[in-house]
């Protein structure tokens, strides 16, 4: 017994083109990242994450960032990343 074909369209990733800057800075003080991406398929949106270890996996989405700029203030979590997307898909699963 075979399962049905599937196809499967790959197609270009978007490439970040300046990275965000990092800083040191003091609980409750706010630091501005700023992130500059292009190409890939589709329209390109963003997606900040946030993660207190900065472990694969550890990273979850922040609510209302989606923009090329993140504004923080310092407190507990401080490892981010900038997840560009193309037509708002990060990843699949077959």
């Amino acid at each position: 017994m075979f399962s049905d074909h599937v196809i499967l369209e790959f197609k270009q990733s978007a490439v970040i083109n300046t990275q965000p800057a990092g800083a040191t800075i003091c609980r409750g003080k706010t630091h501005t990242m700023t992130v500059s991406a292009s190409g890939g398929t589709g329209t390109l949106s963003y997606q900040w994450q946030q993660s207190p270890t900065g472990n694969v996996g550890s990273y979850n989405d922040i609510s209302g960032a989606s923009t090329t700029s993140l504004y923080h203030t310092g407190d507990d979590n401080p490892w981010f990343d900038m997840v560009p997307l193309c037509n708002h898909a990060k990843w699949f699963t077959l």
